[in-house]
């Protein structure tokens, strides 16, 4: 989007909602301190009755639709289908009353038609934005799988210029199969939708809003004004075709700077959605870093006391390195004497001098180490 808003494209933005007969607002202000009676002649003094007609939740449905862009709705784009069905038949999503076929053919006949040429009046690129409904979404080409036959994945092979003998055997197939879609970047690279295509050879680029944000389209805010104006407008008595006219009527006197805020609304959501999407792209390469820089300082000793890599140890000094540092070097020698008195002479006292000599920097130079993971075998040494 970023991209096509520095071409300075014109956008139209598609979308469909519902709306019923008898619809109105279903709360209201009331009267404090009034009993019941005083109510009900406050509602009709001729012929009192208990309260308002609460106003329907449902009814017999309409299924409205248009697109919008920076001047308005765009003309002849807004469109108004009155259900076939029953209400007491109606189910409650209005998308199931919504095909692809009808999506289709208002958007091959009317919608694309129409953006290309209010977008050809300014000189600008064409784009229509829509979401990701099942109906909009109708392909026309798509990439084979495995369980497609050999005739279906040879074919597909070929038109993207590798060519294979029926006679392969299927897995060799397959296997060329996966290689491409991978190299191209995935299956959704190799989608045709039927729009889409359609809408391409008319000069209209079509765009598909991520699933769950709708609120990046402007026509939902354009929604919600109609409803409320709509439902200030009626009784719970107005019919369908009644409420048609005054949906229509909304739509086609909609002012161009009502769009132009709706749209600079939206381009903020857009701001706000890329700001998220940075700092989640900055988080994993932070995290995929600290893996690798967790990976580098792990090493390992072979058998024969090698390590797997090189790197610098750096002992921090304890309150033993400290006291050794401070010892009066005439103590120690009277220390080496005492031990060489009580052993005796010669090459025994001297053996055992240096036997005490050596347990006793043994014992404080490896003190550091965790005697879980070093074991040291006498009988070795």
């Amino acid at each position: 989007m970023q991209f096509l808003r520095e071409q300075r494209a014109y956008f139209g933005y598609f979308d469909e909602t519902w709306v019923f007969e008898g619809m109105v607002s279903r709360e209201a202000w009331q009267i404090r301190d009034r009993d019941m009676y005083q109510k009900a002649r406050l509602v009709c003094a001729e012929c009192p009755v208990p309260g308002p007609k609460k106003g329907a939740s449902r009814g017999k449905r309409g299924i409205v639709v248009a697109v919008i862009t920076e001047d308005g709705i765009l003309k002849e784009t807004e469109n108004f289908y009155i259900s076939g069905c029953k209400s007491k038949d109606q189910k409650e999503d209005y998308h199931t009353e919504m095909t692809a076929d009808l999506y289709e053919k208002m958007a091959m006949e009317t919608i694309i038609p129409q953006l290309a040429r209010a977008a050809a009046a300014k000189g600008r690129p064409a784009v229509l934005v829509k979401d990701n409904a099942s109906y909009h979404c109708r392909v026309l080409e798509k990439a084979p799988t495995k369980q497609d036959r050999k005739k279906v994945i040879v074919e597909f092979l070929a038109k993207h210029g590798i060519v294979m003998s029926i006679a392969t055997h299927k897995a060799q197939l397959v296997e060329k199969m996966e290689e491409l879609i991978k190299l191209k970047g995935g299956r959704w690279a190799f989608k045709k939708f039927v729009v889409d295509e359609f809408a391409k050879q008319n000069g209209v680029i079509a765009v598909r809003l991520p699933p769950y944000h709708c609120f990046l389209n402007p026509i939902e805010m354009v929604w919600a004004q109609m409803k409320q104006k709509v439902m200030k407008q009626c009784k719970t008595t107005t019919p369908l075709t009644e409420v048609r006219l005054k949906t229509l009527a909304f739509l086609r006197s909609f002012p161009a700077e009502n769009a132009e805020a709706l749209f600079r609304h939206v381009y903020n959501y857009e701001l706000d959605v890329l700001v998220v999407l940075r700092n989640m792209k900055h988080s994993q390469n932070q995290e995929r870093e600290d893996e690798q820089q967790d990976s580098q300082e792990i090493c390992e000793m072979d058998e024969n006391g090698n390590w797997s890599r090189n790197f610098d140890i750096t002992l921090l000094e304890d309150s033993d390195d400290a006291a050794f540092e401070e010892e009066n070097e005439l103590e120690a020698i009277r220390e080496i004497e005492l031990v060489l008195d009580s052993s005796g002479n010669g090459e025994d006292a001297e053996e055992t001098m240096q036997t005490a000599w050596r347990q006793d920097v043994l014992s404080s130079s490896l003190a550091w180490a965790n005697e879980d993971d070093i074991i040291f075998d006498a009988e070795e040494e």
